[in-house]
């Protein structure tokens, strides 16, 4: 799963910002330096790579689990790839432990003391490595046709900043690339930004300051966002 390379002035100056703490060790920010206050634009930014990690993870959900082959089932990400770590599943049928075959709910998850990576190549220079943990939970689920609606929560960390997010009924179609309805919360310090999904390959970014509303445009399939 390779991320396209990005090119959006507002996340090149999110970049910007992130490669004072995560891309120089060299001239890293000290313990006792504040780091650079976060803009409205900065936290859309971030709201919206959560959104396109997750709107790529979330289809894991309807990979072809072997029943038997690992408990709880799993998958890792490929060496080499953008992704990094291991995603835990389980699965019931109504409260039961099943078979991935048998389930009408699923539980998909990172385990505790582990996480997962994906990492944003801004240009031939800049990274941006997003770590995240999440408990998600999809019902109903049908895998035929091949449908989820997921809830859930989970935390990202972008170097020295970190947040929160929500997921709330994010509506998941196996048969399309991007999820078709839904939304996710994203939290850091006292800013939140709300991400909606409509079924295409981009989502709305919606975030309110004392200042009013400021929506942005995210590329789910880039994390490229444009104001």
């Amino acid at each position: 799963m390779k991320f396209a390379k990005i090119g959006s002035p507002i996340l090149l100056l999110l970049a910007a910002a992130l490669w004072l703490v995560v891309g120089c060790e060299s001239e890293s920010v000290a313990p006792h330096d504040e780091l650079p206050e976060l803009t409205a634009s900065d936290v859309a930014a971030q709201a919206g790579y959560t959104a396109a990690t997750i709107s790529q993870v979330g289809p894991y959900i309807f990979e072809d689990l072997t029943p038997g082959t690992k408990d709880p089932y799993s998958y890792s990400f490929p060496e080499g790839g953008d992704g990094e770590g291991t995603v835990y599943f389980d699965c019931f049928l109504g409260a039961v432990p099943s078979t991935y075959e048998d389930a009408d709910n699923v539980d998909m998850y990172t385990a505790t003391d582990e996480n997962i990576t994906f990492n944003f190549e801004l240009d031939d220079e800049n990274v941006v490595s997003m770590v995240l943990t999440f408990n998600l939970h999809a019902e109903p689920f049908n895998d035929d046709p091949p449908t989820a609606t997921v809830t859930g929560s989970g935390t990202i960390d972008f170097g020295s900043y970190a947040g929160d997010f929500e997921i709330d009924q994010v509506v998941l179609d196996g048969s399309e690339e991007h999820p078709e309805d839904g939304e996710l919360i994203f939290t850091i310090d006292d800013m939140t930004a709300t991400v909606t999904y409509d079924g295409d390959n981009t989502a709305t970014v919606t975030i309110t300051t004392d200042d009013g509303t400021e929506t942005y445009s995210i590329n789910l399939d880039t994390g490229e966002i444009t104001s």
